[in-house]
């Protein structure tokens, strides 16, 4: 691993973004730089206000700067933060000027990186920070901050401790087998620790929520108002509408807030009798891009004296899925007894496109559905992601093995025990690899 105390420097905010940019620092140099560029001692957390002279003793900026003793500081060496102005060219001169001092251009992650290194959170917690950065919805970025405060390392510290202790009692049944008189087989407590690392596994099901919102694709036949429908809940056209069938011929995807949450709406071309190769194409990955959303959303005409069921319909209907009978404008023309409004247990909201009231009425709608279908967490839920998720997998297999052989095989036992703990401990970074951390951070922005 890299040495802790690396001193390194980086933009910490997006070039062009504000009229102020941030460059931080971290290493042993912070305080003798901060005192040959300004001539005196600097006060920890106490801003300075002063004119940044390189090398040369030319002056570059005037600038703020604030400096952070270790271990009190993000990541828990010194650390310098200067506010100067945001000119692109200012800044590369202090990042130069910087280097030239001594300072390296830090790696993406590095500050997050040698803050966990220095034991200022866990790995989980360092995770979270990116999740802070590039959280696209107010739910994920709650959860994402429920994560930073270290969460997930406290529900977690329960079932390692239990573990632990049924480890120290099997060892002691090993080393010390005359000294125990009655051997209690453990079964029942690694199946409750199991049980609640299956409970917590089952979260990740909600990852993309985070991530990429709520999918939801809006199929329907030609015509039937699905590129209306978009640009009323978009509140700008967005989609080309037109009274051809067919003018949607590849997808259309923009997301919009639901709540607290993000709505993925993708719109797909008209799912019909296809004319040509190219609009049977385009058919074909409208079902494909259907079968991978998480929330369909069926566009009818109410107006239209029929109703045509989607191809591949019957795997579609077995999917979570909403029925909007659109021109409530125009007179009902639809048999409300239709075998494909009947048989299909999907709940039915009727609108007009044109009605901002009818679209503010199916946005409250999506919103509360979606939190009745399950397609996103309770706001008290911790989620965990990806790499959380394969660390409980390979300790709930080790848990329902050590359940089998809990009464036959104490060496065994002891084993299984053992790399369920280890797997439950690299989720915090206990002993994770240089391979990993890589990998983690290398996700990371530079300067975070």
């Amino acid at each position: 691993m890299h040495a802790i105390n690396r001193t390194f420097v980086a933009l910490s905010t997006p070039q062009g973004v504000s009229g102020i940019a941030v460059v931080r620092m971290s290493g042993g140099l912070c305080s003798d730089v901060f005192e040959k560029i300004f001539g005196h001692r600097p006060v920890p957390r106490r801003a300075h206000f002063g004119i940044y002279r390189n090398l040369m003793d030319e002056e570059l900026d005037d600038v703020v700067v604030t400096y952070y003793r270790g271990p009190s500081s993000f990541t828990g060496n010194d650390m310098l933060e200067i506010s100067c102005h945001g000119n692109p060219i200012i800044i590369s001169h202090i990042l130069e000027d910087l280097c030239a001092r001594g300072f390296q251009l830090a790696e993406p992650g590095e500050f997050t990186r040698t803050a966990f290194l220095n034991g200022k959170f866990d790995l989980s917690q360092a995770e979270a920070v990116a999740d802070v950065i590039h959280a696209s919805s107010d739910a994920a970025l709650k959860f994402a901050r429920r994560q930073l405060s270290g969460a997930l390392g406290r529900i977690l510290l329960a079932p390692e401790n239990t573990l632990l202790s049924l480890l120290a009692q099997v060892e002691a049944s090993i080393d010390f087998p005359e000294d125990i008189s009655e051997r209690n087989v453990p079964r029942a407590k690694i199946a409750g620790v199991r049980n609640s690392l299956e409970q917590l596994l089952r979260t990740v099901r909600h990852r993309n929520c985070l991530e990429r919102g709520v999918s939801a694709v809006l199929i329907g036949a030609p015509n039937a108002g699905k590129s209306s429908l978009l640009n009323a809940l978009l509140g700008r056209d967005r989609a080309l509408v037109s009274a051809i069938a067919g003018t949607t011929r590849d997808f259309i995807e923009e997301s919009i807030a639901l709540g607290s949450w993000r709505l993925t709406l993708i719109d797909t071309a008209g799912i019909g009798a296809a004319n040509g190769e190219l609009e049977a194409l385009a058919v074909a990955r409208s079902v494909e891009r259907a079968m991978e959303s998480d929330l369909l959303l069926w566009v009818i005409d109410r107006s239209d004296t029929t109703i045509c069921a989607p191809l591949d319909f019957s795997q579609l209907a077995k999917r979570r899925g909403v029925i909007i009978l659109n021109k409530k404008d125009l007179p009902m023309a639809l048999d409300a007894g239709h075998p494909l409004l009947t048989d299909i247990r999907w709940p039915v909201v009727e609108i007009s496109t044109k009605a901002p009231r009818d679209i503010d009425t199916l946005r409250s709608f999506l919103e509360c559905h979606v939190k009745k279908i399950n397609l996103v967490p309770d706001e008290e839920e911790i989620l965990v992601n990806y790499r959380h998720a394969e660390l409980l997998r390979v300790a709930i297999e080790a848990l329902l093995l050590a359940e089998d052989i809990s009464d036959k095989c104490e060496e065994l036992l002891a084993s299984e025990l053992r790399r369920a703990i280890d797997a439950i401990a690299a989720i915090n970074g206990a002993e994770t690899s240089e391979a990993v951390l890589d990998r983690i951070f290398s996700q990371f922005c530079i300067g975070k």
